[in-house]
């Protein structure tokens, strides 16, 4: 355990001396193990090091140890070049599946989103808005609200996707 937690701050502090991302000393970065980064975690567990040269992710690998993994805007620019048509494919499909059953769904339970929207407001919307329409928009809507939990699962999904698309469509996928 401490040989890789000694072996990963050797690497971000040969990352921080080559890409100077790291405010603090090198003496002193031994103190905060990985975590000197500006100090602010990123949501997918990531910390990021306050400028636009570099993200260290922390990997899990085995029991409870963490690899860091540096690395820098080229680098990260090429893999957005490599999987960023399949990235857009995948998320415009996820974002497209869910609408139409959305819509069926809502029509079954005559979910009417203009009733609801002159119930909450007191203005009279039904009289001007088509029912079918105002039901896709709230659909579309809903949607959207949904985006916080699909971002995490397609971009978790997208190294299987990308396997995936080697396979099937290589003109995809660099």
């Amino acid at each position: 355990s401490s040989s890789s937690s000694s072996s990963s701050s050797s690497q971000c502090r040969s990352f921080a001396s080559r890409h100077k991302v790291f405010p603090h000393s090198a003496a002193s970065f031994g103190q905060y193990g990985v975590r000197p980064l500006a100090g602010r975690p990123m949501t997918n567990g990531t910390w990021y090091s306050g400028q636009a040269t570099a993200i260290v992710a922390r990997t899990a690998r085995g029991q409870g140890q963490g690899q860091v993994r540096c690395m820098s805007m080229s680098k990260m620019k090429e893999e957005l070049r490599e999987k960023g048509p399949v990235l857009l494919v995948w998320w415009t499909f996820c974002w497209l599946a869910p609408i139409a059953p959305l819509y069926f769904l809502a029509e079954y339970f005559q979910i009417d989103p203009a009733q609801m929207l002159e119930d909450a407001t007191g203005f009279h919307v039904t009289e001007h808005v088509n029912k079918d329409w105002a039901t896709l928009g709230g659909v579309v809507a809903f949607n959207e609200a949904m985006e916080v939990f699909r971002a995490p699962l397609v971009f978790a999904s997208l190294p299987a996707v990308v396997r995936i698309a080697r396979r099937w469509a290589p003109r995809l996928v660099r």
